[in-house]
């Protein structure tokens, strides 16, 4: 093989190995990408089920706080606040 096609074989490898790198790259970039997003809907997913949580345990406070309410002093005012707490909840 001559000195100037051993030059153009290798310059063609180096651009075909450029191109082979640059495309595993992309191919990285696009999945850690969809990772990202995935990761972030988990996330929100987590964060409105806390909140859900955190509303229904205020929802059971005020619930067992009216039944407490009417049990010690017999006045059924107090199962007003139990019978709304119990209506917003999501049974």
């Amino acid at each position: 093989m001559s000195p100037t096609r051993k030059f153009v074989a290798s310059g063609l490898f180096g651009i075909a190995l450029g191109f082979a790198v640059l495309a595993l790259a992309g191919y990285v970039a696009v999945r850690a990408e969809s990772q990202r997003r995935a990761a972030g809907a988990w996330l929100r997913h987590t964060i409105q089920v806390q909140s859900d949580l955190y509303q229904l345990y205020g929802l059971l406070q005020a619930a067992e706080s009216g039944q407490r309410g009417f049990i010690i002093t017999q006045d059924e005012r107090y199962l007003d606040a139990c019978f709304e707490a119990t209506r917003k909840l999501p049974v």
